[in-house]
């Protein structure tokens, strides 16, 4: 588990909207990245490669936050039906 300096190093790298950069600084050459049904991405260069295209079709004016209890009860809903 990383120290909660890394996580907020992280954290603060996120919400500066610095996504590309936080790539090499915190996640490992052989990663493994999946989002719902769809195959795994294996490897920083494919996770690198999604994060590009997906910015290339996003705006973003700022980037915030949501508060923890935000997380939480978004958490319990998609858990609750399960």
């Amino acid at each position: 588990m990383p120290s909660r300096t890394v996580v907020e190093d992280f954290i603060a790298t996120i919400e500066r909207g610095e996504f590309l950069e936080a790539l090499p600084r915190f996640y490992a050459e052989d990663m493994i990245a999946q989002e719902n049904n769809l195959p795994p991405r294996v490897g920083l260069a494919a996770q690198t490669a999604n994060e590009e295209a997906a910015l290339r079709r996003m705006r973003f004016d700022s980037i915030k936050p949501l508060p923890t209890w935000s997380m939480e009860i978004g958490l319990r809903s998609t858990t609750s039906s399960r």
